[in-house]
């Protein structure tokens, strides 16, 4: 018992008769942009001012 790959449809470009891991295809860039998160520097402001703190008595 398998599938009936004429009811098949490629979760890639959407066409009946292969799986997507069989797709010849070129891959959905929307899919993978959620696959593969695209990292990103962010800027991350770093205070280095020293405080001197006295207390008297």
């Amino acid at each position: 018992m398998g599938f009936d790959m004429a009811k098949v449809e490629c979760y890639n470009c959407h066409k009946k008769g292969h799986f997507a891991r069989e797709c010849r295809s070129l891959k959905d860039s929307r899919r993978t942009a959620v696959a593969e998160p695209q990292r990103r520097n962010v800027p991350v402001e770093t205070s280095t001012s020293n405080a001197l703190v006295s207390q008297c008595d």
